[in-house]
């Protein structure tokens, strides 16, 4: 929930700064900042899943909530414009760093078939918040606000140290009775957790046992891990999902939802409930995404999600360019409605879905280095987006800006149709395989160790 209002907290500082009262002012390359800043400043957690691979899930976590705790604190004490971007810097690592802990421990920790369902629940009360925050912006000072944003990360700092270490991490560094017994403790004794438990074991074992046969310099042997089709293939995919979210402006419409809708109608009234209405709608409709994906593969939603919000952003173009013209009135609430569709369609699939999807596509040995290229995505799409926004809306209007995201929309949703495997009720293993042999196997079991045995938790 912390992370949510930090994403959206940028939309308080600039709407409430902006007020001729206010005590800190902001010009317009330091507001253009305060919004991009969070990418730019999350770079540094390229290192968190190297962390992740050295010192474990827990640790990582750990680390991640004490920054964002630190973000908040200064936020409180911030009296100048720089001390606020020192802040949003921090706010900036510390969401970076726990998306990334956060969403590829959650792939290794929940049974398949309630991965997707989870995740999408963590993203659900992501979005809570953030309309919460977009409504708080109209009430609340965001001194407050920061204050009431520390309190549910200082909750998941004591919870975490709680947590049981992931079994995938401790099969990956070859500890294979502290991964069984995290997994049974996490997973239960059912048919499929002891398969999956089996299928784990067998491949890290396998992967041990061919390290310790391969005499390679670490050079040769990077340079091997990252020409192998199991790593970079995977990564492409990874790049496309992520470039999906931003380049299609879904995070732009969250930052930049008051300037947005004001450019769209000129209505004030409208304007003034404009970002807890964009945030309302996201959230409904990830909660509906936990429904609609029970019943439908994750493609099937993610790219009709694709179609409406691609539809929707040509449609919104066209009228805005005809507002531009003056054909129809610039007060017209028809741009408008294509916006709610546009946010309704976002918010079924592509919101909720490509970041948990591109977790789990990374395979557990390149979780390392994986994983810092999927946090180096993230961070440079965020600044690039968010900092090029509003220069989009000032030299090429508002309906080219729709068109540019439209475009980015078809053709991530042409790469996703044709190449990115389907991940519903697939381990991880399952999918580390697709990338490994080209298709999902079968494993022949009864060739594992005898000697692996099942061992009983005590209470």
């Amino acid at each position: 929930m912390s992370v949510g209002g930090a994403v959206t907290f940028p939309t308080v500082l600039l709407h409430q700064l902006k007020a001729n009262d206010s005590s800190i002012q902001l010009y317009f390359d330091t507001a253009s900042w305060i919004g991009a800043i969070h990418g730019l400043a999350g770079l540094p957690s390229i290192l968190m899943p190297t962390i992740m691979q050295w010192q474990g899930r827990k640790n990582a976590f750990i680390a991640a909530c004490l920054i964002s705790i630190t973000g908040w604190i200064l936020t409180y004490t911030a009296k100048t414009s720089t001390a606020l971007l020192i802040s949003e810097s921090f706010h900036g690592l510390g969401n970076n760093c726990i998306y990334a802990v956060t969403c590829l421990s959650m792939t290794e920790m929940i049974a398949p078939r309630y991965r997707d369902a989870f995740i999408q629940m963590y993203f659900a009360a992501e979005f809570i918040m953030m309309a919460l925050t977009g409504l708080m912006v109209q009430f609340i000072h965001w001194k407050t606000i920061s204050i009431i944003m520390c309190v549910p990360m200082i909750l998941a700092l004591l919870t975490a140290c709680q947590w049981p270490e992931s079994p995938y991490w401790l099969a990956y560094k070859g500890e294979f009775a502290k991964c069984e017994q995290a997994f049974l403790l996490l997973r239960g004794t059912e048919t499929n957790s002891k398969k999956e438990l089996e299928e784990l074991i067998h491949a890290q074992k396998e992967r041990v046992s061919e390290a310790k046969t391969t005499n390679t310099k670490s050079l040769n042997k990077f340079w091997n891990k990252i020409a192998s089709a199991d790593f970079y293939v995977p990564c492409v995919h990874i790049f496309v999902l992520e470039y999906l979210v931003y380049g299609t402006g879904c995070i732009v419409i969250v930052i930049y939802s008051i300037e947005l809708i004001q450019k769209a109608t000129s209505n004030e009234n409208i304007v003034f409930l404009s970002s807890f209405i964009v945030n309302i709608i996201i959230f409904l409709g990830s909660v509906l995404s936990i429904v609609i994906n029970k019943y439908l593969n994750k493609k099937t939603v993610l790219l009709s999600s694709i179609l409406g919000a691609t539809g929707s952003l040509v449609s919104a173009s066209v009228v805005s360019y005809l507002q531009s013209i003056g054909t129809i009135s610039e007060k017209s609430l028809v741009c408008l409605f294509c916006l709610v569709i546009y946010l309704i369609s976002i918010s079924l699939g592509i919101m909720p879905l490509a970041y948990p999807i591109a977790s789990a596509l990374i395979p557990v040995k390149h979780r390392g280095i994986g994983g810092m290229l999927y946090v180096t995505n993230t961070c440079v799409l965020h600044t690039l987006t968010l900092k090029l926004s509003p220069y989009l809306f000032l030299y090429i209007n508002l309906w080219g800006t729709f068109l540019v995201f439209a475009a980015n929309g078809i053709c991530c949703g042409l790469i996703i149709w044709k190449f990115i495997p389907e991940t519903k009720g697939r381990t991880l293993q399952e999918i580390e395989d697709f990338y490994t042999y080209g298709n999902f196997i079968a494993r022949n079991l009864e060739k594992i160790n005898e000697n692996l045995v099942p061992m009983i938790l005590n209470d």
